[in-house]
């Protein structure tokens, strides 16, 4: 009978000891094509061609509450500059720009989720196609790698 009682406490304490949940970095990649909100002319009042920007941006997901120290991060094999602001406590929501679906990323219990947000260097612009992301840093003093295979378009907003 003592066995029997060990081995069920022994099995129920590794059973504990796994449920606690650990957060591997992970990431999505998103981006919002800006459109002007008014109609650009020359000095002759004749209409041009408004110019349409990208904004690029990460989420990514880490353990605990330090924030990440990013190394390097390239699309395709441009590489870009980043700022990573603070977290994104309450997570992010968007609709997506072909399927019209609406994504929501929120982190895990003892998980945080942190913004990178990404600008090209003026010589350098990122390829409209680019195979994969690749971003590198450090996080709860341990060194990730992130490959993301994709980035998501969502729906721009207007500027005035």
């Amino acid at each position: 009978m003592q066995k029997l009682f060990f081995i069920l406490t022994g099995l129920i304490f590794l059973n504990s000891a796994q449920a606690q949940k650990h957060c591997n970095p992970g990431g999505y990649a998103f981006s919002i094509l800006i459109q002007p909100g008014t109609i650009p002319v020359d000095e002759n009042g004749n209409r041009t061609r408004p110019r349409l920007s990208k904004e690029h941006f990460i989420y990514i997901t880490t353990s605990g509450k330090m924030k990440p120290i990013i190394n390097s991060i390239f699309f395709g094999k441009t590489a870009v500059k980043w700022d990573v602001p603070g977290p994104a406590e309450t997570g992010y929501s968007a609709v997506t720009q072909t399927t019209q679906k609406t994504i929501s990323i929120k982190p895990f219990k003892g998980c945080s989720l942190w913004r990178i947000n990404i600008q090209e260097f003026a010589n350098h612009p990122i390829a409209e196609n680019s195979a994969s992301i690749i971003i590198k840093g450090k996080a709860d003093n341990k060194s990730f790698s992130l490959v993301l295979n994709k980035e998501t378009a969502v729906q721009g907003y207007d500027t005035y």
